[in-house]
């Protein structure tokens, strides 16, 4: 009886792993990890797809390449990005309002973290925002949605900022 438990277990575990195999981001069809570096050049067939997803899971690449940002496996998808920086913008949207006319704070700079911006990039960041801000915040109808639309425009059309923060 336990041995029949175990291998149901095992097999749960195993098409746990195939299942979410195909998840990954510009990835072949096997998604990332071990396995589909080892079969990254062949075509996605399902033989391959299965092979690729069973290595994945057996060496738990996959779940240490979503982790580590290794094995063809992204750190974090674009689609999470815009996420967190909505999510941010709601829930900091008054802090940010204040401090990004200001050009300076905690909330600010965490914001400008937020929006792909690291080290030199994050006074620009704040310096293009104090700028902008009458843009950003207009006085009617001003959201958060809103208010990061037209940053992202108007970090999109700054020569050294589109560059510098990933968006």
């Amino acid at each position: 009886m336990r041995i029949r438990i175990s291998l149901l277990a095992g097999a749960a575990l195993l098409s746990g792993s195939v299942a979410f195999a195909g998840q990954g981001g510009g990835q072949n069809m096997s998604g990332c990890g071990l396995g589909s570096q080892i079969f990254k050049e062949n075509n996605n067939t399902k033989g391959v797809q299965s092979t690729a997803a069973t290595s994945n899971g057996t060496f738990y690449s996959q779940g240490f390449g979503i982790t580590s940002g290794t094995s063809g496996c992204a750190a974090e998808s674009a689609w999470w990005a815009s996420r967190d920086r909505e999510v941010f913008v709601a829930a900091n949207y008054r802090s940010l309002s204040r401090e990004l006319s200001a050009g300076e704070g905690e909330y600010a700079r965490t914001f400008a973290e937020v929006m792909g911006c690291r080290g030199e990039s994050v006074p620009a960041f704040l310096s293009l925002a104090k700028e902008k801000y009458g843009a950003l915040f207009p006085e009617r109808g001003s959201t958060p949605s809103g208010m990061l639309r037209a940053l992202e425009s108007e970090l999109a059309g700054h020569e050294a900022l589109s560059k510098a923060c990933i968006l």
